[in-house]
């Protein structure tokens, strides 16, 4: 599984912009309200992504998402990766 920080306020966005690498475009460690995350998996296989959940506010806190992001990635990445289930694409349906 993977994530990308979200801006979720005009003043993060504001900040961001400024920054050149994305790698860098994060919260801020005292900003718990504007820590969001758009969680994906990615197959390499098929060259797939399946985007599973936005987690937030404070992303990073692992006490409150570790257990959740624990169970997506055994209940629902990992199977998908193996082939066992399938999401079709809504555009295919």
């Amino acid at each position: 599984m993977h994530h990308i920080h979200l801006a979720s306020s005009q003043a993060l966005q504001a900040r961001w912009e400024k920054i050149n690498r994305q790698y860098y475009r994060t919260a801020l460690v005292d900003d718990a309200d504007n820590d969001f995350w758009l969680i994906y998996a990615y197959d390499a296989f098929r060259d797939e992504y399946l985007l599973l959940t936005i987690t937030g506010p404070d992303a990073h806190n692992r006490s409150e998402w570790g257990s959740f992001l624990r169970t997506v990635d055994c209940e629902i990445v990992e199977p998908w990766v193996v082939g066992r289930i399938f999401f079709p694409d809504i555009d295919e349906r």
